[in-house]
């Protein structure tokens, strides 16, 4: 949310505005075509119009003549939960602004829902064990024409990315020896088929458990 005197008159909605209102009470001016062309630029909402107020509750300046009166101050947003915006009159503070108020309806349930699918995914790193062991599982991609060794290149080195790239370990994790973690790698690589992979698996627990104690 922003709010602020940006000495403009915003005027009527012109064209193909979509992010201000169709309420004003005064022809735009040069300052106003600069916030309205912010406003649609950045995508939010000029409150002051997007609701019907009558003029005495709509200026927010009046001139040291008190002969001129401009709608001056604004408030911009994204408009999901602003429910009204209002100058209020009764409050006198000495100048020749009138405070401006949004009034602000927030769902409790909703603001966290909308935090939880902003939380940023998991950091992944490169496992240069597992991208070594990756790369020497690839299969080759010679004695093909040129675009399906271009298809089949893409293929094996988004597998091997994939294969390669973790979510990083926590500290348990990174407490396992070098040797430990390379064992760890190759089963991860050996098929359950395999007639090693019992005795690798076993392997790998003997060491896990030397280093627990």
């Amino acid at each position: 949310m922003v709010i602020g005197d940006f000495n403009a008159r915003i005027g009527e909605r012109k064209g193909n505005e979509v992010f201000i209102g169709p309420h004003s009470m005064e022809n735009r001016n040069d300052s106003g075509e600069r916030l309205a062309t912010f406003c649609e630029v950045n995508r939010v909402f000029h409150m002051n119009s997007q609701f019907i107020k009558p003029t005495h509750r709509r200026w927010t300046y009046i001139s040291p003549d008190k002969q001129h009166r401009h709608e001056l101050d604004h408030i911009l947003a994204n408009g999901k939960y602003i429910t009204d915006v209002s100058v209020v009159p009764s409050f006198t503070n000495g100048s020749d602004h009138r405070m401006l108020r949004a009034n602000v309806h927030i769902n409790a349930k909703q603001a966290k829902f909308e935090q939880v699918k902003r939380r940023k995914p998991p950091r992944r790193v490169l496992d240069p064990t597992a991208a070594l062991l990756a790369t020497e599982n690839l299969d080759s991609c010679e004695d093909q024409d040129i675009d399906k060794e271009y298809d089949t290149l893409v293929h094996v080195l988004k597998k091997a990315q994939d294969a390669a790239v973790t979510i990083p370990t926590n500290h348990s994790r990174n407490r396992l020896k070098d040797s430990t973690r390379l064992l760890l790698s190759k089963r991860r690589f050996t098929d359950r088929s395999d007639p090693n992979f019992k005795t690798l698996s076993k392997e790998c627990r003997q060491a896990q458990t030397r280093e627990r104690v």
